[in-house]
């Protein structure tokens, strides 16, 4: 559980919580949050955050990327006071998964399951249930999947399958397979892993997420490379590349070009496959970035408390 800080501020920061409280709808709720940054709205409005997320798979991702990693300090008191004032930790978990791959964008693992696992608790202790709860538990699993955490993600995966069921919520169920997608990967479970991304892949075309379905495609495509599915995997690449360029991306696109490469590498076009290296290399700025994220100072987080 979280401790308590003394005096919590509560001026701006309790109306942004408010803010990411009242939304009417989940994807309302859960794309909230970031435009408080303790007070000061990203974009002069509470809309900031809510164009972040919209525009996170497009051409103002890089826009996005330098300002928000500009104003990173600013969201850590912001977290704070969600955390300690009762009945805004929901509000917390919106703020901290909106962009939803913010913490991964940014190389700040650590801080985001610092993050996630005290408001995951603190939503738990005050008997809460919101429907922010799935997505937020999914984020927490993948990053700490990330960082080796395999033994804390499968009751955390299952918590949010649960969770998300209950809600009716079909995007976090879709998202529940992508990290245990990644985690049959890491255990050379390829053809379980394959099984898992085209499940999520399928999901998102369902849902008409395009950027949800090209992360899933790229990591489908390396998959079943592996696999010996060379036909596969280039068709893959393929078609989610152009879906990704038509939408003006740059950090997914980057990674199907990736993918891509590491294909061309299993036909034994190594002159194809460095080329296309290169070329995600230019594409994807946002790494390098991240690599520069300052330490933070926290502790390893401990796994949210099990119901």
């Amino acid at each position: 559980m979280a401790t308590t800080h003394a005096s919590a501020p509560q001026g701006r920061e309790s109306e942004c919580c408010d803010h990411a409280k009242g939304r009417g709808a989940r994807s309302g709720h859960r794309r909230s949050g970031r435009s408080h940054r303790a007070g000061r709205p990203a974009d002069g409005g509470h809309e900031g955050p809510a164009r972040a997320e919209a525009d996170w798979f497009g051409p103002r991702q890089a826009e996005w990327f330098t300002r928000l990693r500009r104003e990173h300090g600013n969201l850590r008191p912001a977290l704070r006071f969600c955390l300690d004032t009762e009945g805004e930790a929901a509000a917390g978990l919106a703020l901290a998964i909106t962009p939803r791959h913010y913490w991964l964008t940014f190389g700040s693992l650590s801080e985001g399951r610092h993050w996630l696992s005290r408001l995951l608790d603190a939503e738990r202790a005050q008997g809460t249930d919101s429907d922010v709860r799935a997505p937020a538990l999914c984020a927490y699993a993948y990053l700490g999947m990330l960082q080796g955490a395999a033994q804390d993600t499968l009751p955390v995966i299952e918590e949010a399958r649960s969770v998300a069921e209950r809600h009716g919520d079909r995007s976090a169920l879709a998202w529940t397979r992508h990290p245990l997608g990644a985690l049959a990967s890491f255990r050379g479970e390829l053809t379980e892993a394959a099984t898992l991304f085209d499940e999520a892949l399928t999901a998102f075309r369902e849902l008409g997420d395009q950027g949800a379905a090209v992360q899933c495609a790229f990591k489908l495509a390396i998959t079943a490379a592996h696999l010996g599915d060379l036909e596969r995997a280039t068709a893959l690449c393929r078609d989610h590349e152009a879906i990704a360029a038509a939408h003006g991306d740059r950090w997914v696109r980057g990674l199907t070009v990736f993918a891509r490469s590491l294909v061309s590498w299993h036909r034994g076009e190594t002159g194809d496959a460095a080329r296309r290296a290169r070329e995600a290399i230019r594409l994807m700025p946002h790494p390098t970035c991240a690599l520069r994220t300052p330490p933070t100072g926290l502790r390893k987080p401990p796994r949210p408390k099990s119901g």
